[in-house]
């Protein structure tokens, strides 16, 4: 039986791109947007990129949190107002809601993640924070952690939809071909 190869990623995660994607769902909602349902929209966006494409679009760490699983450095970006000088040029916290204070622009995002995002952003623009967090603990990844974390690694999801190991691990491979030549190039 073949095993999965568990994948120990440098980080891709940019914090522009994080603010575009956070851009662009909150100006489809007017501007403003509950900040955990944000961060369902984003999780959600990334697992189907890595279902659809085997590459998220964010590149965050993913965890099980006990209202359900999140991108983390986006949660951190939102919940500390100490970090992200970059973020805060853009999103700002507003109670349980993040407000777009400033245009970041969009370059960091292809015509096809922007098309993601809208899909997602339509499918689940009805549906309030509490709606999301009953949704994600469904998902075949999610593990409650109690009062704590656990990581949800890219394989977890893949394996989670039924794929086989050996497509797994060619999918985990290229992850990290694109994170090497990634950082190659931007040397």
């Amino acid at each position: 039986m073949d095993k999965v190869k568990r994948g120990n990623f440098m980080s891709d995660f940019s914090e522009i791109k994080a603010a575009q994607i956070a851009a662009f769902l909150i100006k489809l909602n007017n501007g403003r947007e509950n900040y955990t349902k944000l961060i369902k929209l984003v999780y959600l966006a990334d697992r189907k990129a890595i279902l659809e494409w085997g590459f998220p679009i964010t590149f965050d760490d993913m965890c099980s949190l006990p209202n359900g699983p999140v991108v983390s450095r986006f949660l951190n970006l939102i919940k500390n107002e100490n970090s992200g000088k970059t973020w805060r040029e853009f999103i700002k916290k507003d109670g349980y809601n993040v407000i777009l204070i400033n245009e970041p622009g969009d370059d960091e995002l292809s015509v096809a993640e922007k098309e993601l995002l809208q899909q997602i952003y339509n499918k689940y623009k009805d549906k309030n924070y509490s709606d999301m967090i009953t949704f994600t603990h469904s998902l075949p990844e999610y593990k409650d952690p109690g009062t704590s974390s656990i990581p949800i690694h890219y394989e977890d999801i893949l394996l989670a939809s039924g794929m086989p190991v050996y497509k797994v691990n060619e999918i985990i491979e290229n992850i990290k071909f694109m994170l090497v030549s990634n950082s190659l190039i931007n040397k």
